[in-house]
């Protein structure tokens, strides 16, 4: 039906005008639907024709297989069985919801098989998973979900090897489901996070404030170098004033930062800088007016950033972190930087506890059950999904040993001392505060 999703894209939906003849539905519906976002389908008649039809999984922000899922299982008889490949973004995406709502209460899941990285189809990179599900009382009022089997699959899955065989080996049992992220983990993996929750409290209910790094619009021109720096300020001293240090992501490490002895030209919005005041910056910048010009991130004039509300909170002491990274990159910063939009910055009166408990690898371990977006080794800290991060609240004087592990590895860091053992040290605090056995730990530190 390639053509008839091309031309007929409206139509599709419509089951009187695929299956005219159609009467008690199928037993089966197999299917690879294509992977389209909706908000890429030019105009709105489109989009408002399937809003209109009251697709339950329907999201403008989301993708067009999950309309196909929906129609794919009222297309079913009552017990008749959906098997599908698609993306496997639905599983944890913030548009995902509807249709995990959809198939945990609408449908009996029977098998998922999510393949992470593993490339399936060779004319294409897509990260996909299999799921097959049954229209089973569908509509009933005591309809309740059962346990079903899932397998993610890892790295010493091989397409010569028969996939059924690996999934009799390796799935898991996967609780009752529902709209909240579809993680595939055992039954102490589960344990473990159920216990992180019940003794945690969301890092967005702490009395915290999270911010992104700022855009520029045009780094060429904002973004300069110390020679630039010292040139600009040797021609005008009050050059000093609006010339701060930047930090961007990849300067940003675990317990340190590496400053690439870059600076912001920070011709902020709040209220807009006049550039007037500031001839040999003025000059500088107008070498790049045309690009500053047209370009949409940009304050009252060419010459100012985009407005920041929080532009004066890079000046405090603050957590900051990378957005990508294969691993939680949490520092402690006081050097008043200014942190490109690749990073982000965290205010609280509790910094380095909360800092000590984020780069813990137990918060390393639950954040894979609630990041959506993973590919290989990379994940995207982005405010989302740290905010959700539970932390223990505990008085401040016990919060006083983490602080000062923080303090000592933050000093050799800079000395350039090994700390692991002082982060050691760090993760067994944090396993005594959420209460984890032996047992526990061990699947947190990647055990088996």
């Amino acid at each position: 039906y390639a053509n008839l999703f091309k031309h007929e894209a409206v139509a599709f939906f419509e089951p009187r005008y695929f299956f005219p003849q159609l009467s008690g539905g199928f037993d089966i519906v197999i299917g690879n639907p294509p992977y389209v976002q909706i908000q890429k389908f030019s105009g709105q008649a489109i989009q408002t024709e399937w809003q209109n039809q009251h697709f339950e999984t329907f999201q403008k922000t989301g993708d067009i297989y999950a309309l196909f899922i929906e129609k794919g299982v009222s297309l079913l008889k009552p017990n008749g069985l959906l098997a599908f490949i698609t993306s496997n973004k639905w599983m944890r995406a913030g548009y995902g919801k509807s249709l995990r709502h959809f198939l945990a209460t609408k449908t009996q899941p029977l098998k998922l098989i999510d393949f992470g990285d593993s490339q399936l189809f060779e004319s294409a990179t897509t990260y996909t998973n299999i799921l097959i599900t049954q229209h089973s009382c569908v509509g009933a009022k005591n309809f309740s979900p059962l346990h079903f089997n899932a397998c993610a699959i890892q790295d010493d899955f091989s397409l010569e090897n028969p996939l059924a065989d690996y999934f009799a080996t390796n799935s898991q049992i996967m609780p009752k489901m529902s709209e909240d992220v579809w993680v595939i983990s055992s039954g102490i993996e589960q344990q473990i996070q159920n216990k992180i929750d019940a003794i945690g409290t969301p890092l967005k209910d702490w009395e915290v404030n999270i911010y992104r790094g700022i855009l520029t619009g045009f780094n060429e021109a904002f973004i300069i170098d110390t020679e630039t720096k010292e040139r600009l300020c040797n021609e005008d001293q009050k050059s000093a004033e609006i010339i701060k240090p930047i930090l961007r992501g990849r300067d940003i490490k675990r317990y340190a930062t590496e400053w690439a002895g870059l600076w912001l030209i920070n011709s902020h919005n709040n209220p807009p800088v006049k550039i007037d005041d500031y001839p040999a910056i003025k000059k500088h910048l107008d070498t790049f007016y045309p690009q500053l010009e047209k370009r949409g991130d940009k304050g009252s004039t060419p010459y100012n950033l985009r407005n920041c509300a929080y532009i004066k909170e890079f000046e405090k002491d603050k957590i900051i972190w990378l957005e990508m990274s294969p691993t939680s990159n949490f520092t402690f910063d006081d050097s008043k930087a200014v942190l490109l939009n690749t990073a982000y910055i965290l205010m609280s009166k509790s910094a380095k506890y909360l800092l000590s408990i984020l780069n813990s690898k137990v918060i390393d371990f639950y954040f894979m059950s609630v990041a959506t977006e993973v590919r290989g080794a990379t994940r995207r800290y982005i405010k989302q999904y740290v905010e959700q991060m539970p932390i223990p609240k505990i008085p401040a004087d016990q919060q006083q040993p983490f602080i000062t592990l923080v303090d000592k590895i933050l000093a050799d860091k800079k000395a350039g001392n090994d700390t692991s053992a002082l982060e050691r040290e760090i993760d067994v605090l944090v396993y005594g505060l959420y209460g984890l056995s032996d047992e526990e730990i061990l699947i947190v530190e990647g055990g088996k």
